[in-house]
């Protein structure tokens, strides 16, 4: 009987289809599964973030459905960690819009804000832990994209309006409000804790008193060039109503009638 012989050329090109066919497989089902999942976080309203594209992702927050979309970008030199609105309704920030998120330093991020509130406040923290106020945010006025910036201990926002081209800063705004908070600040401190001088001032000097209680104003001290009316001049009577007749101590009286020539004169 004769012995067949093997091909081994034809069984390495069958292998190699399929492991060609095998590749092909598995790359189909990867992409589906992409697109699966990128569809998913799409309808939900949430920034797709994979490996490859993760540091250029752009943060949404806010009201999607009923707030009017801003363009915020980051100059402050940090990432912003938390972003907390108040309206005018309100006394309190509300929660970080941000949640885990972060607005990264010189990044863009989407903001749907309310603009029919005009007196809307927004307090931003950094990732150095520093924190500021943006006071009165006209959301109405926006028109293209809005810088938000910290300079001097001062945050604030630079953006050009609807109805000009020029770009107006908040700098000078934001300053004042700064100031007057340093300033009510300084006050409290100093009403709480008094500088030590004054406390010390205030416990050595003695305390006022009236000496003219009990002042006696029927005496005085007679003085140079002053008279005295003696008030208790004795004129001989007595308090039985005996008058005193001039007798001495040795039962003599005295003689008003002697003259001036019994004594020499």
């Amino acid at each position: 009987m004769k012995k067949r012989r093997v091909n081994y050329r034809n069984l390495a090109i069958l292998a190699g289809m399929l492991l060609l066919t095998l590749l092909l497989v598995i790359f189909l089902f990867s992409m589906l599964f992409r697109g699966c999942s990128g569809k998913g976080n799409a309808e939900g309203g949430k920034t797709v973030e994979t490996t490859q594209n993760k540091d250029s992702a752009i943060v949404t927050f806010g009201d999607k459905a009923g707030g009017t979309e801003i363009n915020l970008d980051n100059q402050c030199g940090q990432a912003i960690v938390s972003f907390k609105v108040r309206g005018s309704d309100s006394d309190d920030f509300g929660d970080n819009l941000l949640g885990d998120s972060r607005i990264k330093n010189k990044s863009t991020a989407k903001w749907y804000a309310k603009a029919e509130d005009a007196s809307m406040n927004v307090e931003v923290k950094l990732a150095n832990y520093t924190s500021f106020v943006l006071h009165d945010i006209p959301v109405s006025k926006f028109n293209g994209l809005v810088t938000i910036k910290y300079k001097d201990g001062v945050g604030y926002l630079e953006y050009k309006p609807k109805d000009s081209e020029n770009t107006i800063s908040t700098y000078q705004e934001e300053l004042k409000y700064k100031d007057q908070a340093d300033s009510d600040s300084k006050q409290s401190d100093t009403q709480q804790n008094p500088a030590p001088g004054q406390t010390a001032r205030a416990q050595e000097e003695p305390a006022v008193t009236d000496d003219t209680t009990g002042y006696d104003e029927t005496w005085s001290e007679t003085g140079e060039g002053s008279s005295v009316v003696d008030d208790s001049y004795d004129d001989g009577t007595y308090s039985d109503g005996t008058v005193d007749e001039g007798y001495t101590e040795d039962g003599t009286g005295y003689d008003d009638t002697s003259t001036g020539e019994d004594y020499g004169y």
